[in-house]
């Protein structure tokens, strides 16, 4: 039995039946719905195709609804752009002409200085602001790094740390409706900045569970995503008042740099380990896998490395949720588990407090994922201290 879990976001990639059920029988334990992509309907119809896989292979299959959060995103444009290099390009906060990019909901004019760097889509596209219109909210930037941009694709502006409301957005309260209504294990907090937004979304929880969700239903846990530079200076609160958290490395290595998330990483899961809270580690875990059907010898590694240290699981994206090998996907992180943990040699403690930690640690999981992922086997043996 395999300790670390495996999540895939589902997608267009993903969403078929047959897709399902070969991707459950790869080893997929939790399907993760990104609510920042698609409509009720969709995803309501995902979860409906996904317990019916799970219940055909008698294989539970937990279901995490991933909330957009306060991150920045791009409006439609048709058929996407191309953005070479050296090019010119303006971003509208307001009612965007043709050939600028729309930005809505955000004062651009407000938040962005001539001289600051933008980064679209995780950091694939970045731009530099030349001009500033504070009236009409309109930025012109010069293409340092240049690509394909397409609708909804994220928009960080490392310099401009107030540029987003870090409330509970009117989409997100929507999702998380939606998500009680389904009935979803897990709800994902995204761009958190302090505690006190995880226990908000908490009281938020227990209210539409009250209104809501019929007798006897199972309250989603929440689960912290760590990706902001203030998430990581309060991360002891941030893990005490949460069920769960993922280390997300795509947006924190945008906000801070990259060569301090590794670092971060195992940051994040000693501490949680101590604390017995499961962790996630999740972004470009097999990136390469979205249009190869190996990984890179490097992915592997980042993979080995993450289920030494100590992450619970272990997350792909693009992979299984657009990318060209979904079901390979599952199966080569499968792999790398199994292979990792048959190796692994784990020291015996003594000690009466890390006693009591794994045996908390035990708990949580059980409590954490109902029914759904079972109590790590390094947890099971572990019975309960004297107190």
């Amino acid at each position: 039995m395999r300790r670390t879990q495996i999540v895939a976001t589902i997608g267009p990639a993903s969403w078929k039946s047959a897709t399902l059920r070969e991707m459950i029988a790869a080893g997929m334990d939790v399907a993760r719905l990104n609510m920042s992509h698609g409509d009720h309907e969709t995803h309501e119809r995902t979860i409906d195709l996904t317990r019916k896989a799970a219940a055909e292979a008698d294989q539970p299959v937990a279901i995490v609804a991933d909330l957009q959060g306060a991150k920045v995103r791009i409006g439609e444009i048709p058929g996407g752009m191309e953005l070479p290099r050296g090019a010119t390009v303006k971003l509208a906060g307001g009612t965007p002409r043709s050939g600028e990019v729309p930005v809505p909901g955000v004062a651009l004019g407000e938040a962005v200085q001539p001289g600051d760097r933008l980064l679209l889509d995780d950091g694939k596209i970045e731009l530099r602001a030349l001009k500033v219109d504070a009236r009409t909210g309109r930025v012109t930037c010069e293409v340092v790094l240049g690509g394909r941009l397409t609708s909804h694709k994220g928009l960080t502006l490392p310099n401009a740390a107030g540029a987003a409301n870090h409330g509970l957005s009117t989409k997100d309260f929507n999702d998380l409706v939606f998500a009680v209504q389904s009935g979803v294990d897990w709800v994902a907090l995204s761009y958190l900045r302090a505690p006190d937004e995880v226990r908000l979304a908490r009281e938020i929880v227990a209210r539409l569970m009250r209104e809501l969700a019929p007798a006897g239903a199972v309250s989603p846990r929440l689960m912290a995503k760590i990706e902001t530079p203030q998430a990581v200076a309060c991360l002891d609160g941030i893990i005490a008042a949460s069920d769960g958290v993922m280390v997300a490395r795509g947006d924190l290595g945008l906000e801070m740099d990259p060569e301090d998330v590794p670092l971060v990483q195992k940051m994040i899961i000693r501490k949680c380990n101590r604390a017995g809270v499961p962790v996630v580690t999740a972004t470009e875990m097999l990136e390469s896998m979205t249009a190869s059907p190996r990984p890179t010898r490097a992915e592997v590694s980042d993979v080995c490395n993450a289920i030494l240290d100590g992450t619970d699981a272990v997350m792909l994206s693009g992979e299984s949720a657009t990318g060209l090998y979904p079901v390979e996907s599952v199966r080569q992180m499968r792999r790398i588990i199994e292979r990792v943990e048959a190796e692994e040699r784990r020291p015996v403690f003594t000690s009466p407090d890390l006693a009591r930690h794994l045996w908390r640690s035990g708990r949580r999981w059980l409590e954490g994922w109902p029914y759904h992922v079972p109590v790590s086997p390094r947890l099971a043996p572990v019975e309960q201290p004297a107190s």
